[in-house]
């Protein structure tokens, strides 16, 4: 056996380890049916300027990234564009909610939509940064 180090891996050489995980998951979530729910944002031009990306499975929705362009913050969007995720979540009988962010981004606003901070990673990546882990129960 060789153990190889790189910081380049290519994706066919990495790829077997999401397969063999997988694999190895599926005795203990045989019906799992991840799919993907994101709601963007579009200007006049079409083009992307923020919007919500996360994950279904099971009972729950994991909001992956929520990002709006500094041009719109400000006017409500954010609270709106989560709103909307919660409604998809309900429709599809999702019950929880769950993200991480950083202690600088929005730990605050999250906070004040009803989500409940269940976790910290103090200083992480790095002196002084706390990554925050929350939940919300629909």
């Amino acid at each position: 056996m060789i153990i190889e180090v790189t910081n380049h891996p290519e994706k066919k050489d990495i790829e077997p380890l999401f397969q063999g995980l997988r694999e190895f998951n599926q005795g203990f979530f045989p019906d799992l049916d991840e799919r993907p729910l994101a709601l963007l944002i579009r200007g006049a031009d079409g083009k992307v300027e923020g919007g919500l990306m996360g994950y279904l499975h099971y009972n729950s929705l994991h909001i992956q990234r929520l990002w709006l362009a500094q041009s719109i913050r400000g006017k409500g969007l954010g609270r709106k564009i989560l709103h909307l995720a919660e409604k998809e979540a309900k429709k599809n009988r999702i019950q929880h909610l769950f993200l991480d962010t950083y202690d600088f981004q929005a730990p605050e606003f999250y906070s004040k939509l009803g989500f409940t901070e269940v976790g910290r990673y103090v200083d992480f990546p790095k002196t002084g940064t706390d990554k925050i882990f929350f939940k919300k129960t629909l």
